[in-house]
């Protein structure tokens, strides 16, 4: 499941609580829900995806899985974690040997950590997950698919800074 830590072991302003299977692991195992939880102190209830989560000392978070870096998914772990993620999917399309895909790679990462709140980001390496481009009709890479409750609301192809990407999604309503 990755490295856990709990409520009681400091001040924690945000973390992922995982409800479902104690083996989850994030886009390879059976997780029922992932939901980013606020709270300042053991104690409070956070709310997330609409249910009360009571904050106690024996809380458990995934601290690994922190939304702060993109999630790998693979043919058999995309329709879950696009359904489950409980914010926003961005997935970047992409392969190894694409030039403007490995430009594109640090800004992913970066803009992932600056807006770990707000949206969940992907990625799908098309060589490898042909069946899941090929489902997506992905004409081109680096692609990005940006995905609500389950579903396509939009998409952009080539590579982008920070700034743009940013743009972008602020356009789409990721503020």
């Amino acid at each position: 499941m990755g490295r856990t830590t709990d409520a009681s072991a400091g001040v924690v302003r945000q973390a992922l609580i995982y409800l479902g299977s104690a083996e989850a692991d994030v886009g390879r195992g059976p997780i029922e829900s992932v939901y980013l939880v606020k709270f300042r102190q053991v104690g409070e209830v956070g709310i997330a995806g609409g249910q009360s989560l009571p904050i106690t000392a024996q809380s458990r978070f995934v601290a690994e899985a922190l939304p702060g870096k993109p999630v790998d998914l693979s043919a058999d772990s995309f329709d879950r974690f696009i359904a489950k993620a409980g914010l926003p999917v961005l997935v970047d399309f992409w392969a190894d040997w694409c030039g403007p895909c490995k430009m594109m790679a640090p800004v992913f990462q970066q803009v992932a950590g600056e807006l770990a709140s707000r949206v969940r980001f992907a990625k799908v390496d098309t060589e490898a997950w042909p069946q899941v481009s090929m489902r997506h009709h992905i004409k081109g890479i680096p692609s990005l698919i940006l995905f609500r409750n389950g579903s396509e609301v939009a998409r952009i192809s080539g590579a982008m800074d920070a700034r743009n990407l940013k743009a972008w999604l602020a356009s789409q309503g990721v503020h």
